[in-house]
C-alpha cells in the first residue's frame, strides 16, 4: 500500500464506467483519512460477490436485485441507471430529445452483446413494433465499433457511458430501469467506510451526468 498507508478499503465493481465519481471521491476521502487507500478492484458481478462474501472485498457495486439476494448486509442506494439510444454525434436522430421505438423504424439495431435479461426485453419489444434490421452484437466494445463505424444504432444502459462526448446518448421512452446501491458487511463497524458511502452519495445526488 505504500508508506503514507495503514489500512485500505477494497471495493469491487465489474467495470470503471460504473463507477464515474469514485475518482473524484478518492481525493475527498483521502483528505479526511489520509492514511487510508481506496482500492478499485475491478471484476465481473459474481466474481465480485465471491470475493465480497470470502471479506477480500469491503464493499461493492451492485445491481439491487443481486444485493437482495445476500445477508447480512447493509444496502445503500447510490443511483438509478436508464436506458438510451446510442448513435453516432452527426445522426439524425442525435437532434431529439427522447426516443420513442417509433423512431427506431428502418435502421440497423445492434443487439445482445452480454445485454441483461431487461435490456433483452426491451430490445425485443422493439424489434416486434416496427419494422428493424438486427446486427447481432458479442461484446459492448463490438457495439461501440459498430457504432463508431455508422453500420447501427443501439440501445445501452447509461451506465456504460464513459461521458467522452464521442456519441450521442439520447433518453429512450420506457419505463425500465436499473437500480445500483452499495453493499457492505453489517458486522463491520468503519468509520472510514461509512464516510466513502457519504461522499459517494453526495457526488451521485448532485451528478452533472444523466445515468
Amino acid at each position: 500500500m505504500g508508506e503514507r498507508y495503514r489500512s485500505a478499503i477494497k471495493i469491487g465493481f465489474p467495470m470503471r464506467t460504473m463507477l464515474t465519481h469514485l475518482p473524484e471521491a478518492i481525493p475527498i476521502f483521502e483528505a479526511e483519512q489520509p492514511t487510508v487507500q481506496i482500492v478499485p478492484e475491478m471484476q465481473p458481478t459474481i466474481d465480485a460477490i465471491s470475493s465480497f462474501m470470502r471479506r477480500d472485498l469491503d464493499i461493492m457495486l451492485l445491481p439491487l436485485e443481486e444485493a437482495e439476494k445476500l445477508n447480512g448486509i447493509t444496502i445503500t442506494p447510490l443511483f438509478t441507471s436508464h436506458i438510451y439510444l446510442l448513435c453516432q454525434t452527426t445522426d439524425s436522430l442525435a437532434k431529439k430529445k427522447r426516443i420513442t421505438i417509433e423512431d427506431l423504424a428502418h435502421r440497423t439495431l445492434l443487439v445482445n452483446g452480454g445485454s441483461s435479461q431487461t435490456l433483452r426485453q426491451v430490445q425485443q419489444r422493439v424489434v416486434d413494433t416496427v419494422p428493424i434490421q438486427t446486427l447481432n452484437s458479442p461484446t459492448h466494445d463490438f457495439t461501440l465499433i459498430q457504432v463508431a463505424a455508422g453500420r447501427a444504432i443501439c440501445l445501452s444502459p447509461g451506465f456504460l457511458n464513459d461521458h467522452s462526448g464521442q456519441f450521442s446518448w439520447i433518453p429512450f421512452d420506457c419505463p425500465e430501469s436499473f437500480d445500483f446501491v452499495l453493499v457492505h458487511h453489517q458486522d463491520v463497524q468503519n468509520e472510514g467506510l461509512t464516510q466513502l458511502i457519504t461522499i459517494l452519495q453526495d457526488l451521485y445526488q448532485n451528478s452533472p451526468y444523466h445515468f
